[in-house]
């Protein structure tokens, strides 16, 4: 979870966000009000705060926190093995997912 998060903080900004919303196909008094269009930095690092997604803090909620996934070359044969088995018993429903 935490990594995700930290992934959506590397990948998006406030502009960037904004940006995008801005390039919607609204009309174009909705989008400027509604984006801020004359927002100084001060607004634009106000808008930015309370959006930040903070990291989970496991202890805080009292929950116990995901394993560490083990690395790919260790369980593909397993996983390899599971998905032959699934479709061997559900074929026409794997079909039916894979299309």
């Amino acid at each position: 979870m935490n990594y995700n998060i930290k992934k959506f903080r590397a990948d998006f900004d406030i502009l960037s966000i904004m940006s995008f919303l801005k390039g919607m196909d609204i009309a174009e008094l909705e989008k400027k009000h509604f984006l801020g269009e004359n927002f100084d930095a001060r607004e634009i690092g106000s808008l930015e705060r309370s959006m930040y997604i903070r990291d989970i803090k496991w202890e805080a909620i009292d929950l116990t926190p995901p394993p560490d996934l083990p690395p790919p070359d260790q369980v593909k044969e397993s996983i390899e093995h599971l998905a032959d088995r699934i479709f061997a018993e559900n074929p026409g429903e794997v079909k039916k997912i894979l299309k």
